[in-house]
């Protein structure tokens, strides 16, 4: 339980800490997205106006070239179905206009409103001015299609991404032909994209709530499968071997850890059982110096007995000598002393009474050493 305890902890925090790091990497990617995407929509933009023009193209030279490619019964068509493709593929929050330059407006085909007034463009090109100023000087003669064309860009307070990109004349530009009005190089208009980041927000939130949601799934098959491990790789041998060591405490000695896992646990099941073999034949040795033991206490009993048998004798004998041998020994010794002390008696007498005298207590001392 705390190894899968600890092992959640540790991959939420994983696995929260890498979701937020791609959140924040992917949230970063789809800002810097917004200069790309909002340059190809204002090329697109360009194209639509195009198409408009040469859909509703009055009779002219134009439209005499535009009639050899489609014939005039298609021209609507044409214009619808270049308007649903470009509705697919743009943004709904994204808004796309020509700011033009007031000082030689292009023509009211570019425009997305025909009765746009000159003085409804120079408020709106007043309006961005401080944008425009910085593509500006209005004539660059080295403006060709393939030299990338100047762009601003900015956030406002309100989170909407501002996209200007300057449209310049090409010297060698076929636009010439209908944009007389304007020199190689100068500045026909600015176009304007203006993407709302709630709509990248949405796409963000949705691709979030997916990233979530695969977060906690993870999380989910992961504690199942820690589980699944934890329960059949790691409790399955330590509950054998709890098993066995319980089988072990109640005496049945037989019993044998078998774990063929071919890890760690088959090696440790092998040293339990080592450890349960070696108690085994220290139980057998103990068994055999018990009896041992047995047979030793039972023959120091036997001898335990036999000595205080001895020492019994050995009392009786000191009895005997002290009780039958001194007491006789001290009477004569006790006459003896009696016998010399007579006045009448002659010198044999007292010669023999020495002698047994001497004689007794010469025995009365051999006594007291034995004893």
């Amino acid at each position: 339980m705390k190894c899968m305890f600890l092992f959640f902890i540790t991959l939420s925090i994983v696995i929260a800490v890498s979701f937020l790091l791609y959140w924040l990497v992917t949230r970063e990617l789809a800002r810097d997205q917004n200069p790309i995407t909002a340059s190809m929509w204002s090329t697109q933009h360009l194209m639509e106006k195009h198409w408009y023009y040469f859909a509703t193209l009055p009779d002219s030279t134009e439209a005499a070239a535009f009639e050899q490619r489609i014939q005039s019964s298609e021209r609507i068509d044409f214009k619808s179905r270049m308007e649903e493709i470009t509705k697919r593929i743009r943004n709904q929050d994204c808004r796309t206009e020509v700011i033009q330059n007031p000082a030689n407006p292009v023509n009211i085909y570019f425009d997305a409103d025909p009765e746009t007034t000159s003085m409804e463009i120079q408020k709106k090109w007043e309006q961005y001015s401080e944008d425009i100023q910085q593509l500006l000087p209005l004539i660059d003669l080295d403006f060709t299609p393939e030299k990338k064309a100047a762009s601003v860009r900015r956030f406002d307070s309100d989170g909407v991404f501002h996209y200007f990109e300057e449209v310049r004349m090409d010297r060698q530009d076929k636009c010439a032909n209908c944009h007389t009005q304007f020199r190689p190089g100068e500045l026909m208009g600015v176009i304007h994209v203006e993407i709302r980041e709630n709509s990248m927000n949405k796409i963000l939130q949705k691709y979030w709530a997916y990233l979530l949601g695969a977060a906690i799934v993870s999380v989910f098959l992961a504690m199942v499968s820690v589980n699944l491990v934890v329960r059949w790789i790691v409790l399955k041998p330590l509950r054998t071997l709890q098993d066995v060591s319980d089988s072990i405490s109640r005496g049945e000695l037989s019993k044998r850890a078998e774990i063929r896992t071919g890890d760690e646990f088959e090696v440790l099941s092998e040293a339990f059982n080592r450890m349960l073999r070696h108690l085994v034949n220290t139980q057998d040795m103990l068994r055999k110096a018990n009896n041992e033991l047995e047979s030793k206490v039972d023959e120091l009993a036997h001898l335990t007995i036999q000595l205080y048998e001895t020492n019994r004798v050995k009392s009786d004998f000191m009895a005997t000598m002290s009780h039958e041998l001194r007491t006789p020994l001290n009477s004569i010794l006790g006459f003896s002393d009696v016998l010399g002390s007579i006045s009448s008696l002659n010198d044999k007498q007292k010669r023999y009474v020495e002698n047994i005298n001497k004689s007794g207590r010469s025995l009365l001392s051999m006594i007291n050493d034995i004893l």
